[in-house]
């Protein structure tokens, strides 16, 4: 039968969204999808989730979002989040001063005044009981220790770069980085094909001239084939081939990195980080990708999808995308710990939607903001970095929708100066402003990855 003529809507999976196109294509290719089709990176089924009332705030629910979807790829089981038990921070009411948004968002619409970092540590959890409710920690739980106190100022600035505002965003089915000024306009391709391999993350080092690209390897991903991938970046914004700097395969601390997802570019330490879908682990590197270790792993973590650092606080951020949670940890190991064993990992925010599905993350260190995009809620989000006092990830009420409509919104840069958001969605590229007001279109052909820089 000739399918030359049959224009069909399809979904491809396994990327951190859905990838939604219209293309004319052939029986064979019909095949082909249908097989990328088993891939699906839809959020697992939690019925804990949907029935959770003693956070203080329900969870977010938007239009065209999924719930009841496909399971993980990996199969785990979610982690179950602790209870500071050395606050005794219960789910407790909203403190005076929150507003309750209305059940279509769920979500504080005033956030809480900010307080020093007041999280209890992730200690061993157990899985979640399938109760229909989010179990609580038992008192006295062995994994939970006493609040680490809030850092002192470190003194540390993070460089100023000065040029032209521009933008670097992926598109993973055409193995392709495009790039224009963030004003929007003068679109043009940066580089395509190999060695881009179903590229998922990108960053940009504007002061050395280097493109960075995360390849997942293949759109599915688990296939222990990702890779990351340098490009040099010249006057013309144009580039050459790309050379490969952490192949496909490569190990570290007696790991292999599987599949490659947000990467972020620590530029006071100089220092790269990666998140490993598949791998369910946070990887860092230099700048050249040598000294590859493993920051993170086990930890009843699911799927790493976004990483971001702050190196005001020598901290780094990350998600769980089907755990869906918010994490941090210190970026020194602690003493005697290793990235399977170590301590200070804590537990941010536990989104109850039960499609909820956190990925890329964006930080402003500056005004102590966190931002992060979920593919399935359709929605850019935002909270405090640090966690409101008698509050745990359980039940914090200052978290708010910045923008919700954003279908299969997947790629987050950010504008720290401006404050301005960047989101790749539905093939397309936005930006509006942190109160989501402003909203504009930029660019096209954006499913993954973005980020925003200057460039002289």
């Amino acid at each position: 039968m000739d399918f030359e003529l049959l224009t069909m809507t399809h979904r491809q999976h396994g990327n951190r969204g859905h990838i939604a196109s219209r293309r004319t294509v052939s029986a064979c290719a019909l095949v082909a999808l249908a097989l990328l089709g088993c891939g699906a990176e839809a959020a697992p089924t939690d019925t804990s989730a949907a029935t959770a009332t003693t956070t203080g705030a329900t969870a977010p629910t938007t239009s065209g979002a999924t719930a009841g979807a496909a399971a993980p790829t990996t199969g785990a089981t979610a982690p179950t989040s602790t209870t500071n038990t050395a606050t005794g921070a219960t789910a407790a009411t909203k403190p005076a001063g929150t507003t309750a948004m209305t059940p279509a968002s769920g979500m504080a619409t005033t956030p809480a005044t900010t307080p020093p970092a007041m999280m209890g540590v992730m200690g061993a959890a157990t899985p979640p009981a399938s109760t229909g409710t989010t179990p609580a920690m038992p008192a006295g739980n062995p994994g939970a220790m006493m609040d680490p106190p809030a850092m002192p100022a470190t003194g540390v600035e993070l460089p100023v770069e000065m040029g032209t505002p521009t933008l670097f965003w992926l598109d993973i089915t055409g193995n392709t980085v495009y790039t224009a000024p963030a004003s929007g306009g003068m679109q043009k391709r940066f580089a395509s094909g190999s060695p881009l391999s179903a590229p998922d993350g990108v960053a940009v080092d504007s002061a050395m001239g280097y493109v960075y690209v995360l390849n997942m390897g293949t759109v599915l991903g688990g296939s222990n084939s990702g890779s990351l991938v340098r490009y040099k970046l010249d006057a013309g914004g144009t580039a050459g081939m790309g050379e490969i700097i952490m192949p496909a395969g490569s190990k570290a601390d007696g790991q292999t990195f599987n599949t490659g997802k947000q990467v972020s570019m620590d530029k006071v330490n100089r220092k790269l980080y990666l998140g490993d879908r598949e791998g369910s682990k946070v990887w860092r590197c230099d700048m050249d990708g040598k000294n590859l270790e493993v920051l993170i792993s086990g930890h009843m973590i699911q799927q790493v999808v976004g990483v971001a650092p702050d190196p005001i606080k020598k901290q780094f951020y990350f998600s769980d995308r089907n755990g869906k949670k918010l994490f941090r940890a210190n970026m020194d190991m602690p003493m005697g710990k290793t990235h399977a064993d170590r301590d200070d990992v804590e537990l941010l925010y536990v989104d109850k939607a039960p499609n909820a599905m956190p990925l890329d993350i964006e930080l402003d260190v500056k005004e102590r903001q966190m931002y992060w995009t979920d593919r399935q809620q359709n929605t850019v989000f935002t909270m405090s970095m640090d966690m409101p006092a008698g509050m745990d990830g359980n039940t914090r009420t200052d978290v708010k929708a910045v923008k919700t409509g954003l279908l299969d919104v997947i790629g987050l840069g950010f504008d720290h100066e401006n404050k301005v958001l960047y989101a790749t969605h539905s093939g397309s590229v936005s930006s509006f402003k942190t109160d989501g007001t402003d909203q504009k279109s930029v660019g096209t052909s954006g499913v993954t990855g973005i980020a925003f820089t200057k460039i002289k």
